[in-house]
């Protein structure tokens, strides 16, 4: 009897076989906007040395990344960069790609193929796109209050009801407090262990043109109590340009899976965007003006202090000047009906 045997050619036809069996069901885009601060405490700064002032520095980086999903549950990621910080050194092939598979990444200048892994070690789960794709980037128009039944199952869950109206929800347990807010569409978390508060976690959204709550931004405050000083690491990413695209329609928005009642009259939110212009310390609030000569506005840092307050704006010309404003993360708040605050970078 002859034993069977099975090439490498045999094999090799079998992978490519198999890879282009998977069909694309799922894909997404979006620009990522990420930046990345520290705080001491002013009595203890002095206490800090060298080169941990050094490594304190705020990072800043921008990219765009394409997300593709499949039936089969793998998936791949590109990642355009569009400005790293810190700087690399001149002498350093900068990178503006990066590819990342299951198995494999890829990474790129110029087209160029400068670096590869294979062999990954750890392989993640396979999640197939039915269990996440609806609300990929996007979250439920949360059904407030909740029903008596379902105060029962948080209670049951070890949980208190702290507040339960047509617009708020907060809930908490010894180890995390959850607020969820739709007056201004955000989601708050914050985890606590014995000395305190230990994470905290502000998602806001905003609807898009068919009223799908899409990620806006988010803000994680992480406190760090084993150093000596204690240092917070803060974590700003904003999303701009979410474009989700369903191959399978089964996997859209649908009254099946329910998020199809998730949406939310988009009309109803003045949204506006404020961007740095390039090379000064001014910043251009873009939004639709209402019927006024002058806005007023305030600005606020990402602790909720004000740092430039009842300032008129010309809407003909809405131009603002920071002036000594220091790196971070602000939010300008407009003074006028339906409007939420709108988050940016400044870097003077």
């Amino acid at each position: 009897m002859t034993k069977p045997t099975i090439s490498c050619l045999t094999l090799l036809l079998f992978h490519v076989q198999f890879l282009y069996a998977q069909i694309l069901e799922f894909e997404v885009s979006y620009d990522l906007t990420m930046h990345t601060a520290y705080q001491v405490d002013k009595e203890d700064r002095s206490r800090l040395l060298p080169q941990d002032t050094i490594k304190l520095q705020p990072t800043f980086k921008s990219e765009h990344i394409t997300e593709h999903f499949y039936d089969s549950g793998q998936s791949t990621t590109t990642v355009q960069i569009h400005e790293p910080t810190p700087r690399l050194e001149h002498w350093l092939t900068p990178i503006d790609r990066v590819k990342v598979t299951e198995n494999n990444i890829e990474v790129y200048h110029n087209e160029q193929l400068l670096y590869e892994e294979t062999d990954m070690v750890d392989e993640p789960a396979i999640t197939l796109p039915s269990e996440f794709a609806s609300y990929y980037l996007a979250t439920n128009n949360w059904s407030l209050p909740l029903t008596p039944d379902q105060e029962n199952q948080y209670i049951d869950n070890g949980y208190s009801i702290h507040k339960n109206t047509s617009t708020t929800l907060q809930i908490g347990c010894d180890s995390m407090l959850l607020f969820y807010d739709k007056s201004n569409w955000t989601e708050t978390q914050i985890k606590l262990n014995a000395a305190g508060v230990e994470y905290y976690q502000i998602v806001s959204y905003v609807p898009n043109s068919e009223g799908f709550l899409l990620y806006k931004d988010i803000v994680t405050w992480t406190l760090d109590s084993r150093t000596d000083p204690c240092i917070q690491k803060v974590v700003y990413l904003r999303y701009d340009n979410i474009e989700r695209i369903y191959h399978n329609q089964q996997l859209s928005p649908s009254l099946e899976n329910g998020h199809m009642l998730a949406r939310v009259p988009s009309q109803s939110i003045q949204s506006y965007t404020v961007t740095q212009v390039e090379g000064t310390n001014h910043v251009y609030v873009d939004f639709v003006s209402p019927n006024l000569r002058t806005v007023q506005m305030a600005i606020k840092d990402l602790y909720g202090i004000k740092v430039i307050d009842n300032i008129s704006m010309d809407t003909s010309s809405p131009y603002i000047d920071l002036g000594e404003l220091p790196t971070g993360v602000y939010s300008l708040h407009l003074d006028f009906p339906n409007s939420l605050p709108c988050k940016f970078i400044f870097r003077p």
